[in-house]
């Protein structure tokens, strides 16, 4: 294969310069394992995007998360991906000298400390030249006010606010995790020097502190600290009810997950379940630490609410997990002279896999809705679910394994299955320690 000619250089350039990061990092591990002299140059130019990129992310960090929508699902992006290479490709243009000197100073630091001054007047610049409506920022501006009209002007109020949000941001975790009177002080002196930039940045600033939070309910105490703990009928028709009825939304939406909850799906929805309820749980909290909450207020009430479904939720699975369980280990009567005397398992088949599956979802929903349960407010009916599915598994397990050690059972393979299965069931029960237990005793056996 022969070297790609420069108007297919030309195509792969311009083809990279609009794909996504994911697509670029896995097309660069493609061609790390592929040597050949003939896509040397494909290899070079990949190399520079990702390089390119480094740099753009640093520079463009505060403004860059309102491009992509959250794993979470908490917010959908504020502007769409597109934005941010069309941002920065006109901002090369337009300062290239400047955009030259963030790379060459973080290829030495590998990060933006001590680069923020000239990250901040790029942001600066490209906020400036969006609203000049300069010839480098037209395809940008352009994309933007198809996206939504009043977009382009929406964006350079964001990078205005750079300077800001970076400092800001670097605080964010201790003011999150110890907000004492100086971190509230500090915060509130913040926003009003957003609002001395425009008089309605302090959303605008919160976003893009919000954006920046791998829990983004905890932007709760940031308005707490700004409004002195304010209460929810104030907070509701001030310029911050958005972002608390986002959280309440995201609780309504986690809770109904949680409904929506179907055994069949496995331990993968068990899991998912467990996790919905416990975000859910944990926003229900920062509601109730963070805000004044009337009982008849415009959010005490749905919080409120919320708290009970989720208690009413999780116990609801809880009572069935046994149930699951019982179903998917099956007994039988165990008869002497024609009476029964106790149960036993039952062997004269294999373990049902829509049953174990099914009953694996409930255990791990009873696995991973543990580290919530004090403050969810079923702590009590997930112990007494504890004690039945682990005395349920501890007398299957003994009892097979009892007749296993009386001689050979009537179906050996099934009664080797159902021990495996009861292996896996006890990993989520207990702990895989316990599990591993299992399994040699029922190697021995």
């Amino acid at each position: 294969m022969g070297v790609p000619t420069n108007d297919r250089l030309g195509v792969v350039r311009a083809l990279l310069e609009m794909a996504p990061d994911t697509a670029v990092h896995d097309l660069d591990m493609a061609l790390r394992a592929d040597t050949s002299a003939a896509l040397a140059p494909v290899r070079g130019m990949v190399r520079a995007e990702l390089q390119d990129r480094g740099v753009r992310d640093v520079v463009l960090a505060p403004a860059a998360p309102l491009c992509a929508p959250r794993e979470d699902g908490f917010r959908q992006a504020l502007f769409p991906a597109g934005a941010l290479p069309r941002l920065w490709r006109g901002l090369k243009a337009l300062e290239p000298r400047a955009v030259g000197e963030a790379a060459a100073s973080l290829a030495l630091v590998a990060d933006d400390v001590g680069l923020a001054p000239v990250c901040d007047e790029l942001c600066l610049a490209a906020a400036a030249a969006i609203r000049d409506q300069a010839p480098e920022m037209q395809g940008l501006t352009r994309y933007l006010e198809d996206f939504q009209p009043g977009a382009a002007a929406g964006f350079a109020g964001y990078l205005e606010l750079a300077p800001l949000a970076r400092a800001a941001v670097r605080r964010l975790p201790l003011w999150l995790r110890n907000m004492t009177g100086e971190h509230a002080a500090a915060i509130r002196l913040l926003f009003r020097d957003a609002d001395a930039i425009a008089p309605d940045a302090s959303p605008r600033l919160l976003d893009m502190l919000q954006a920046q939070t791998a829990e983004p309910w905890r932007v709760l105490r940031i308005i707490s600290a700004a409004t002195h703990r304010a209460g929810d009928r104030y907070l509701a028709s001030s310029e911050m009810a958005e972002f608390c009825e986002r959280v309440l939304a995201d609780i309504e939406r986690r809770v109904n997950l949680v409904r929506q909850f179907d055994v069949d799906g496995g331990v993968p929805a068990g899991q998912a379940a467990a996790a919905a309820l416990t975000v859910a749980i944990a926003e229900i909290h920062e509601f109730e630490e963070s805000l004044d909450l009337g009982k008849e207020g415009p959010w005490g009430l749905r919080v409120a609410q919320a708290k009970h479904a989720v208690s009413d939720l999780a116990e609801g699975i809880l009572k069935k997990a046994p149930k699951l369980l019982g179903e998917a280990l099956p007994l039988q009567p165990l008869r002497a002279g024609g009476i029964s005397i106790r149960m036993e398992p039952q062997l004269d088949h294999a373990p049902d896999l829509r049953l174990v599956r099914r009953a694996m979802a409930g255990l791990a929903f009873f696995d991973r809705c543990r580290g919530a349960a004090a403050q969810g407010g079923y702590a009590v009916a997930r112990g007494r679910t504890a004690e039945d599915i682990v005395h349920r598994l501890d007398s299957y397990i003994e009892d097979i394994l009892v007749i296993t050690h009386g001689g050979e059972p009537p179906a050996p393979d099934h009664a080797r299955a159902f021990l495996e299965v009861a292996a896996d069931m006890t990993a989520l029960a207990q702990d895989e320690k316990s599990a591993q237990i299992v399994r040699r005793r029922a190697a021995a056996a």
